[in-house]
């Protein structure tokens, strides 16, 4: 019977610094078809950079399935492919603006 996932992946207003980096933990995908990952921030900043990680890979490694910048908006909702087990997200402030941050991950789970 299909299952429903929704996680926050990031807690709400969590401080995003100049030069800071926010790593979620690492999330069971297995048995779905595709995701969904919301995140969003205080404000349009093209220096803040999201980063959609699958794994692991035969070396045990995870490699990024999508990147995305926030210059044209201050949220991405993005469903892609689901390219591995296990998925987590990078939020990256190459800037000098402090923001604050949050996300969630949605999918089915087709299979137990």
């Amino acid at each position: 019977m299909p299952s429903l996932i929704h996680q926050v992946i990031i807690p709400v207003q969590t401080p995003l610094p100049p030069g800071g980096r926010i790593q979620s933990q690492t999330f069971d995908v297995d048995g779905t078809q595709s995701i969904s990952v919301n995140v969003g921030i205080t404000n349009v900043n093209p220096a803040i950079k999201r980063t959609i990680f699958f794994g692991p890979s035969p070396n045990n490694g995870f490699e990024p399935a999508r990147v995305d910048t926030f210059g044209a908006t201050n949220h991405l909702l993005t469903s892609v492919p689901t390219n591995g087990p296990k998925m987590f997200v990078i939020v990256e402030n190459t800037g000098a603006v402090a923001m604050n941050c949050d996300g969630w991950l949605y999918g089915v789970r087709m299979v137990p």
